[in-house]
C-alpha cells in the first residue's frame, strides 16, 4: 500500500517525520504552463517544486509450500484392453481401450481429472480422457475410478493428428477452459521419422488447438544427412536436440497460472549422456511465462542413475524425469522419476524440488561444450526425496507410473495426490491409478544465513568441528540494528553473528562441547547491571556464563567469560541417579528465567539421556564472577519404549511456565518458579504416539510474546523439518505449521535443532522482529561418510511467518520488551491453574505436598 502526500518545500519539515521507517521522500516537479518571457530568468516562470512522501508498507515475501511426508491411500488397477462404458469407451464410433496414461491434471471446480494417452494416433486418434475418483479415505484402499468421457485432439486446422505426428505425454489445466499438452516429438532416425516436440494449448471441450508455445531451438532435433542421400535414414547422425522418447514428458502450471514448466526426460543430445547404472542425466527444466507466452528460463535437473541392474545384466534399463507438479508460485515442484530395469521392474521416486537459487542455463546451447569450471558454477535444481514407492510394498508392485497431480482435499485437511501409469498398451502391464495423502505446509522465506559454513567434519581436529545447534537473539537497547545472535556450535564453542549473518567472534577455550545457549538482561553483578548468556558445556557437565558486551567492535570480545571457578558439575552426584558421566549423561538443553516473583535469575538445564531437569539460581560470587546453586530438580516421565531424552527448553518470562521438549515423546509444560513442583502437563505428543503436529525429534522451543499473555509457542519438529505453532495462552491450542523454504541462494531448513524468536523491531531488515533457526543440512552439502556435515543458521523476518497462515499470526512490536517483561501477568491469562504433587529441593527450605498455583 502506498499513501502519498504533497507539500511545498518550505513546509516539508513540519509535515513529514524524517526518521519514520518505510517513508519514501521524492522531489516532484509541477511545471507551470506559460509562454516564453525574455525578462524572466531562463525565459520561463519558476516551477513549483514540492516534496512528496509516501508511506510504503512492503508486503512480506510470498509463502511457498512444502510436503513433509506422504502416505498411501489406495489404488485401482485396469487390465490392458479395458474399455470404459458409455462415451469414454467409444471414439469415432469404435470401441477404444484406455491405455498409455502419461499425464494427469485435476479440475477442482468440477472434481474430475483429465489424463492424456500417449497413443500416437496408432490405436486411435490422439486423445485425453476425463475420469472421476471417489474421495479416498484411510478406511478404503480400493479406489473407485470411473472414466466418463474422451476428447480427441485436433491440430490448428481442426484436423485429427496424423499417425506418428505427435507423442503426447504431459497435460496441465488452465483456468481458461483449456489444457496445455506436451509432445515429445520423435527422433527415430532409423525409421526415417523426425518431428519436433511441442507445448500447445487445446480447448477442453472441443480438443481444438488454440495456441502453440515457441520451443527454443536447442530443444529441436537436428539430424545430419551423413550419407548425403537427402532423406533421414539409418545412415544419418543426430547432432543436437531432444533424444527419441526422452523429451517433454512433464507439464505443470503454477497456482497463479502465470508460469508453466516442462522438462526433458534425459539430457539433450548436446548436454550429456542418458542415465546409466552409475550416473544420472542432465535434464533441463524449461520455464514459460504464460502471460507473454514466451520461454524465459531453463534449469539443470540432475536425474538419479538407473535404480537397479537389469536381470540379466545385458538387459535394458533407464531412468528419467517423467512429470512435474507445481506446489507454489516460488519454483517448488514435485518431480516424478521413473526407473525401469528389464527383468526387475520399475522404481518410482517422488522428489520435492526447488528452483530458488538454481542457475538459469538458457544461454548455454550445449553443456558438453562448457569447461569443468563453468559446469561447477552451475547450481542445479535442489531436490529432496519425498517417497520411493517401492517402500509401499504394494502387492501389485508399481507399473510404469508417469503422471502426477493434486486431487481433492481430504476430510482431515490433508491433500490427496493422484498418480497414473502408462501401460504401453502391453498385455504384460496394466493401468494403475494410485492415491496418496500429504501434508501441504506453507514455507516462509529466510532473508539471511550465517557465513562461513560450519563443518562438523570428523577429519578436522576435535575443537575445530563446528556443528550449529542453538541460537539466542540479543537485543541491543541503544541500536537494535546492532543486535547480536549468539550461537552454540558444540566442540567449536560459541559463535557471535550480526544481523547480516557475519561472524563477529569465536569463543572456544578447548576441551568443551557447548550444546545450547540462552541469555537474560539486567543481572546485578557487583553493583552493576549486566546482560548475560549461559551455555551448557556437555563435555564437562557445567554451565559456562558470559557477560555480553554489545559494543565490542574494537576488541571483538562480545562475550566475556565470567564463570566462577568454583562452579561444580550439574548432574554427577545425588540426587541424580548414576551412572555418572560428565560427557554423556551430562548438561544438554538450557533456558534462563528471570522470576517476576522474586527478581532472581535461574537456569534450567536438562540432563542428556535421563529426563532429569535441574533448576539453578545464579548468584553473584563477589569476585566479578557468577556462580550457581541448585534449588530444584525433577524428572520428566517418559513413555514405555521411548528414550527419556530432553533438550529444547524455554521459559515464559511473564506467565511463569517452563516448556521442555522430550524428543521422542512430545512437549511438556511445568511451573517455572522454584516451588513449582515436579509434575507437568504433556501439551502435545509426537505423531506416532497419537499426536498430529510434531514428528520426533521434538527440538528447539521458543516464545513469541504478545499483549497480555498472548503470543505463540514455536516448536521444531525435526522429523519432518517443520515448525509447529501453539497459542501461548490457555491450553496451548495448536495454531498451524510452517517450514523454512528456499529464497534465492539461501537454501531451505532441514532437520532443525534450536531456534529463537523476538517480536522486537531490529532495524530495516527485521522491522517486525525475527525468527532464527539452525539448519541441520545446509547446502551446498559437504558429504563425509555419506552424511552432510554442513550446518548454519537462517534468519526469517517475523512478518513472513505471520502472513504464511490463512489467518495471519499476530504482529506485535510494542507489547513486550525482554528487558522489562510485564511482571503482573504471572500465572494470569494462562488458562487453568495447575495443582500438582511436588517435591522441591530448595535453598533454605524444602516444600512438599499439594501446591496450588
Amino acid at each position: 500500500m502506498v499513501t502519498t502526500n504533497t507539500v511545498p518545500f518550505s513546509q516539508f519539515n513540519a509535515s513529514s517525520n524524517d526518521s519514520a521507517e518505510g517513508e519514501l521522500v521524492i522531489d516532484r516537479l509541477f511545471p507551470l504552463v506559460s509562454t516564453y518571457d525574455s525578462s524572466l530568468p531562463g525565459g520561463l516562470p519558476s516551477s513549483d517544486h514540492r516534496l512528496v512522501w509516501a508511506d510504503l508498507q512492503v508486503p512480506p515475501t510470498e509463502p511457498g509450500k512444502t510436503i513433509p511426508n506422504v502416505d498411501f491411500l489406495g489404488q485401482t488397477i485396469f487390465p490392458t484392453g479395458f474399455v470404459p462404458n458409455g462415451t469414454a469407451g467409444t471414439l469415432d464410433g469404435k470401441q477404444t481401450p484406455v491405455g498409455g496414461l502419461s499425464g494427469v491434471t485435476y479440475d477442482a471446480a468440477n472434481n474430475r481429472f483429465y489424463t492424456i494417452s500417449d497413443d500416437r494416433s496408432q490405436i486411435a486418434p490422439a486423445r485425453f480422457y476425463t475420469f472421476t475418483l471417489e474421495t479416498p479415505s484411510p478406511q478404503k484402499t480400493d479406489l473407485s475410478v470411473a472414466f466418463t468421457d474422451v476428447t480427441t485432439l485436433k491440430d490448428e486446422n481442426g484436423k485429427e493428428f496424423l499417425l506418428n505426428s505427435l507423442d503426447p505425454e504431459g497435460i496441465a489445466l488452465t483456468k481458461n477452459n483449456t489444457v496445455f499438452i506436451s509432445s515429445e516429438g520423435e527422433v527415430n532416425v532409423s525409421a526415417g521419422r523426425v518431428t519436433n516436440p511441442f507445448v500447445n494449448e487445446f480447448s477442453l471441450t472441443t480438443g481444438q488447438q488454440v495456441r502453440s508455445l515457441p520451443v527454443p531451438s536447442k530443444f529441436l532435433p537436428v539430424v545430419e544427412d551423413t550419407n548425403g542421400n537427402g532423406v533421414v535414414d539409418a545412415g544419418d547422425t543426430q547432432l543436437s536436440g531432444v533424444r527419441n522418447n526422452l523429451a517433454f514428458e512433464s507439464l505443470t502450471i503454477t497456482p497463479n497460472q502465470k508460469t508453466l514448466y516442462t522438462a526433458t526426460e534425459n539430457a539433450l543430445f548436446q548436454d550429456g549422456l542418458t542415465a546409466t547404472l552409475t550416473d544420472g542425466s542432465r535434464s533441463r527444466i524449461l520455464q514459460y511465462n504464460l502471460v507473454s507466452g514466451q520461454p524465459e528460463k531453463e534449469y539443470l535437473y540432475n536425474t538419479d542413475a538407473i535404480a537397479t541392474s537389469p536381470n540379466p545384466t545385458t538387459g535394458s534399463g533407464d531412468n528419467g524425469l517423467v512429470d512435474l507438479l507445481a506446489l507454489d508460485n516460488r519454483g517448488t515442484l514435485l518431480a516424478l522419476e521413473r526407473s525401469f530395469s528389464a527383468g526387475v521392474g520399475n522404481t518410482i521416486k517422488i522428489y520435492e524440488v526447488s528452483l530458488q537459487g538454481a542457475t538459469d542455463i538458457k544461454s548455454y546451447d550445449s553443456l558438453n561444450n562448457l569447461s569443468a569450471e563453468q559446469l561447477a558454477d552451475i547450481k542445479p535444481a535442489e531436490k529432496r526425496l519425498l517417497l520411493n514407492l517401492n517402500s509401499l510394498n504394494l502387492p501389485t508392485g508399481t507399473d510404469n507410473i508417469e503422471g502426477i497431480a493434486f486431487g481433492s482435499k481430504l476430510d482431515d485437511g490433508r491433500q490427496s495426490i493422484v498418480l497414473v501409469s502408462d501401460n504401453n498398451f502391453s498385455q504384460t502391464q496394466f493401468t494403475q491409478i494410485l492415491a496418496l495423502d500429504a501434508d501441504l505446509v506453507p514455507t516462509v522465506a529466510p532473508t539471511v544465513e550465517t557465513r562461513p559454513d560450519l563443518l562438523n567434519d570428523p577429519n578436522l581436529p576435535r575443537d575445530q568441528r563446528a556443528d550449529a545447534d542453538d541460537p539466542a537473539i540479543y537485543v541491543n537497547s541503544s541500536n537494535p540494528e546492532q543486535s547480536l545472535v549468539l550461537t552454540a556450535v558444540k566442540n567449536a564453542g560459541l559463535r557471535v553473528y550480526d544481523l547480516s549473518g557475519n561472524l563477529l567472534q569465536e569463543f572456544n577455550p578447548g576441551n568443551i562441547r557447548y550444546n545450547n545457549i540462552d541469555l537474560q538482561y539486567g543481572f546485578k553483578l557487583g553493583g552493576d547491571s549486566v546482560d548475560i548468556a549461559v551455555a551448557t558445556d556437555r563435555n564437562n557437565d557445567k554451565l559456562a556464563i558470559f557477560k555480553i558486551n554489545p559494543s565490542a567492535k574494537a576488541s571483538g570480545q562480545y562475550l566475556e567469560d565470567i564463570t566462577d571457578s568454583s562452579i561444580g558439575t550439574l548432574f554427577q552426584s545425588l540426587p541424580f541417579e548414576p551412572p555418572y558421566s560428565p560427557s554423556s549423561r551430562s548438561a544438554y538443553g538450557i533456558a534462563l528465567y528471570h522470576s517476576p516473583v522474586t527478581d532472581d535469575y535461574y537456569v534450567f538445564a536438562n540432563r542428556r539421556e535421563t529426563g532429569d531437569v535441574g533448576q539453578y539460581k545464579l548468584i553473584d560470587a563477589g569476585n566479578g564472577k557468577i556462580g550457581a546453586e541448585r534449588v530444584r530438580n525433577f524428572t520428566v516421565p517418559t513413555t514405555a519404549g521411548r528414550d527419556a531424552q530432553l533438550e529444547g527448553t524455554v521459559a515464559d518470562q511473564e506467565l511463569g511456565f517452563l516448556y521442555i521438549g522430550q524428543e521422542d515423546v512430545g512437549i511438556w509444560k511445568y511451573q517455572a518458579e522454584p516451588n513449582g513442583g515436579a509434575t507437568g502437563t504433556l501439551i502435545d505428543k509426537v505423531k506416532d504416539l497419537g499426536g498430529s503436529y510434531v514428528e520426533d525429534d521434538v527440538e528447539g522451543l521458543s516464545i513469541y510474546y504478545g499483549k497480555d499473555g498472548t503470543g505463540y509457542l514455536l516448536a521444531s519438529s525435526q522429523g519432518d523439518s517443520t515448525f509447529a505453532v501453539y497459542n501461548r495462552q490457555g491450553q496451548n491450542d495448536f495454531v498451524g505449521r510452517f517450514g523454512v523454504g528456499n529464497n534465492g541462494t539461501i537454501d531451505s531448513v532441514q532437520e532443525s535443532d534450536g531456534a529463537d524468536v523476538t517480536n522486537v523491531p531490529l532495524g530495516a531488515n527485521f522491522p517486525y522482529g525475527v525468527f532464527i533457526t539452525q539448519d541441520g543440512r545446509n547446502l551446498p552439502a559437504k558429504v563425509v561418510d555419506g552424511e552432510n556435515v554442513n550446518t548454519n543458521f537462517k534468519f526469517v523476518p517475523w512478518e513472513n511467518i505471520a502472513y504464511a497462515f490463512p489467518n495471519p499470526l499476530t504482529i506485535d512490536i510494542s507489547s513486550y520488551n525482554p528487558r522489562t517483561p510485564n511482571t503482573n501477568l504471572f500465572n494470569s491469562g494462562a488458562g487453568s491453574d495447575i495443582i500438582q504433587s511436588s517435591s522441591v529441593l530448595g535453598v533454605g527450605n524444602n516444600l512438599t505436598g499439594d501446591v496450588t498455583l
